[in-house]
């Protein structure tokens, strides 16, 4: 599969973003011909989040989170994170150094078709989100990929 980055992402007219927030998904989804809503056992990461944007998405695989770090430096003020996984994942693939990075670009949430990890942190930063579960597994520091960028990295040590 090929790796392509958007960079000049077409952004919702903030009024209407803020319009369709306000009606909340079950009336918007049904509004818009039942298409587009995600997987049912998505929960918000603590009760009471909510939060309406345009959507930046990113496509990730299990295990490796960097595409979200790719994506992150494309959002702007008011988008949401929307990020969908290739494949079954039991991993926490978001936490709350992303969720501060995000915080910054003035990002309003995450939706994302795995697992988050410091949920406490994230309620208590205020930062919402749509989640498969509370993950504290971490990602991809033990997949084959890692242990070659270690490898490499102890190499060039003196």
């Amino acid at each position: 599969m090929k790796t392509i980055v958007i960079r000049n992402i077409k952004r919702t007219d903030a009024a209407l973003v803020k319009r369709l927030g306000a009606l909340g998904v079950a009336t918007v989804h049904e509004a818009y011909g039942r298409f587009g809503l995600m997987k049912p056992y998505l929960r918000p990461v603590w009760a009471g989040g909510e939060a309406a944007g345009t959507a930046v998405t990113v496509l990730v695989h299990p295990g490796d989170n960097w595409m979200i770090h790719v994506a992150v430096e494309q959002c702007k003020p008011g988008d949401i994170l929307v990020a969908g996984c290739s494949a079954d994942n039991t991993d926490g693939m978001f936490g709350d150094l992303l969720a501060t990075s995000l915080m910054a670009r003035g990002v309003t949430g995450l939706v994302i078709d795995a697992g988050v990890r410091d949920a406490k942190s994230l309620r208590e930063m205020g930062f919402s989100g749509v989640v498969e579960g509370d993950f504290r597994q971490g990602h991809g520091q033990g997949d084959a990929r890692g242990r070659q960028r270690s490898r490499r990295l102890r190499r060039r040590q003196p």
